[in-house]
């Protein structure tokens, strides 16, 4: 099994359809377990009752949503949400779990070291115009998916619970990495979102001292950002043209951020359906935008989609997730914390960005979010 985990790790941040191919063989290797076993206890659990919980409000917008083309849609969009109770089965101890993670970080590195590369050798003197993006087909999804992983890292390095001194240098060395590809990607939201969430993590780890920290932090970041050429250009988009003008990348956000409140004030209960966003924007909306693919809030198009009803629905499935990786931390499970941590980026990420609906990066976390909780529901086994 640890040969799957290991690849099911590595294809996260190099290959979606890989990625999709492991979760494909991890269920239907935990389904055989289940078979032979007759051990149903993963469609009792917490995790699963609450996914299966965001499942039937799809199915709610499905069978009330108006105008609702390709009912389907609406509730195969939560698939890979299976990453979760897949993990918690195949992921039996302390030592699985480390495995998970050391094979994340390691395909998160690959990915790194492929985008830095691509950058520099791709381009012309007209390259700061562009945007490293890895393997993945935008630079906002390689710089989410960076995130996740660079926080893990982080957390690694200063956690007590990690005490190999190669373990700890391996995430220091694929943080530094990670985090330059995140500068190149010219990724704006995650880059934020990353100190903040350092910010606030630490605060319980170090207490006062946090203080020091997070300035260190915000002053690295800093020094940084003076290096990339990508991030300087877009942090300096940061005027007043950039809110005024709706076809900005921030332009664009405000006014589908007002478009969908209207769009979920006038459809509350069950949402209008997935494959209708456009048609309501444009309905709400008259003025050019650089995209109406989605809300660009995570939080809000759930609202928009699947009405107030699947909202509460995901925000009970997060608020249980974070509820368990905050006991595993409690208990000292390694690789919890940074999890959690982690978890919170991706939270924020989700403010400016619908990052659950970007597959490589909700895989991503729902892979090691439920890896930490496999730990918890096979006993805690070190």
């Amino acid at each position: 099994m640890n040969y799957i985990l290991t690849l099911t790790g590595l294809s996260q941040s190099v290959s979606i359809s890989a990625s999709q191919i492991m979760l494909g063989v991890m269920t239907v290797w935990s389904l055989w377990v289940i078979y032979k076993e007759g051990d149903l206890s993963i469609f009792r659990s917490r995790m699963f009752l609450l996914i299966a919980a965001v499942f039937i409000s799809a199915a709610l917008t499905a069978v009330f949503a108006p105008d609702l083309e390709n009912k389907m849609k609406s509730v195969k969009n939560f698939w890979i949400m299976a990453y979760i109770p897949v993990s918690m089965f195949a992921v039996t101890s302390r030592d699985s779990l480390r495995t998970v993670t050391l094979s994340a970080v390691t395909g998160g590195i690959i990915a790194a070291v492929y985008g830095i590369t691509e950058f520099y050798t791709s381009y012309d003197s007209l390259r700061h115009f562009n945007r490293a993006d890895g393997f993945f087909s935008h630079p906002l999804t390689y710089g989410n998916s960076l995130v996740i992983l660079i926080t893990v890292s982080v957390f690694a390095v200063i956690s007590k619970n990690i005490t190999s001194r190669k373990e700890k240098l391996f995430h220091l060395s694929g943080a530094s990495v990670m985090f330059a590809a995140l500068l190149l990607s010219g990724s704006r939201g995650p880059m934020l979102s990353l100190i903040v969430t350092v910010c606030l993590m630490v605060v319980p780890l170090f207490g006062k001292k946090s203080l020091a920290i997070g300035a260190g932090v915000i002053l690295v970041c800093a020094v940084a950002l003076s290096f990339s050429d990508t991030l300087q250009e877009r942090y300096s988009d940061f005027n007043k043209s950039e809110f005024t003008d709706s076809t900005t990348s921030f332009g664009t956000r405000i006014v589908l951020w007002e478009t969908s409140l209207k769009i979920v004030r006038d459809n509350p209960v069950f949402g209008i359906g997935y494959g209708n966003f456009k048609k309501y924007v444009d309905k709400y909306n008259n003025e050019p935008l650089a995209s109406k693919a989605h809300s660009h809030n995570s939080y809000l198009y759930q609202a928009v989609i699947y009405g107030l009803t699947g909202l509460a629905a995901l925000l009970l499935l997060l608020g249980g997730i974070a509820q368990e990786l905050i006991k595993a931390s409690r208990k000292k499970i390694q690789y919890a914390y940074p999890v959690l941590a982690a978890f919170v980026t991706f939270l924020l990420c989700g403010l400016t960005e619908y990052n659950l609906g970007d597959s490589e990066v909700a895989m991503l976390m729902w892979l090691l979010a439920g890896s930490v909780m496999g730990v918890m529901f096979n006993g805690d086994s070190a």
